[in-house]
């Protein structure tokens, strides 16, 4: 007897890994939150705010100032398929790592927008994410609403051409996070395997927390059979966004 429908999303849930888990539940919750009645005024990013009135807690929660739609709920779909599959190659038993990465992705995207009116940053955050998962998957094949496939190295590239296609205002943090998803990934990632490791290591306190850097370094994706990010079994066809 096949497993009920909320059995079937609470097993989904819990297989995405937990830096994923915790940034969607976010997005997920306050942009529901947001949707039901519970004003933007507590979340949204603003620097005048974070300075002059030292609300330091926005610039986290500026990543998760959405309300609920059906762009927002595509938006967190690929973020959770792609991130997950990123977070499972790059930092499987190195959460330290992975929360490090993150942040610099966070403090890159904010600081990078200091002259711009976004309130919700999140868009920059998944663009980030999905530069640096095409430069761990760039043969991995991906396929579009419309059947059209491409390798997985053009995926940032895709997102921003949609949005410009769309006249998205969000295409600036799209090509913000690519710009910071680059240096991010040359600065923590691109040199771990070299002696010396990584340029930029991740603190110690939040290795001795979640594990990090003397763990063994993953094996790398590149040009591995595509996934389901969501259930790790091979899909046969790449990922095919929205479908």
């Amino acid at each position: 007897m096949s497993d009920s429908p909320l059995v079937q999303i609470q097993d989904w849930y819990q297989r995405i890994p937990p830096i994923t888990r915790v940034l969607v539940t976010l997005a997920v919750g306050l942009g529901t939150a947001h949707k039901i009645g519970f004003g933007l005024y507590p979340t949204y990013f603003d620097w005048d705010l974070i300075i002059q009135q030292f609300q330091l807690w926005r610039l986290f929660t500026g990543f998760f100032a959405d309300i609920l739609s059906l762009t927002a709920i595509f938006q967190w779909y690929f973020f959770t398929q792609f991130s997950s599959e990123l977070e499972k190659d790059l930092f499987n038993e190195r959460k330290g790592d992975g929360i490090f990465f993150v942040g610099l992705i966070m403090v890159g995207v904010a600081l990078a927008t200091f002259y711009m009116p976004f309130f919700n940053l999140f868009p920059g955050l998944m663009s980030a994410i999905l530069y640096v998962w095409s430069r761990r998957f760039p043969t991995q094949p991906v396929t579009l609403y419309f059947g059209i496939r491409f390798p997985g190295a053009y995926l940032p590239w895709v997102f921003m051409a949609i949005h410009f296609l769309m006249d998205n205002p969000t295409i600036k943090l799209d090509a913000i996070g690519i710009v910071v998803g680059h240096f991010v990934n040359y600065l923590t990632v691109e040199n771990r395997s070299q002696p010396g490791g990584a340029l930029l290591k991740t603190p110690g306190i939040l290795v001795r927390w979640f594990g990090g850097e003397n763990n063994p370094t993953p094996v790398s994706g590149r040009g591995r059979p595509a996934r389901n990010a969501g259930g790790g079994h091979p899909w046969g066809h790449g990922h095919r966004l929205g479908g």
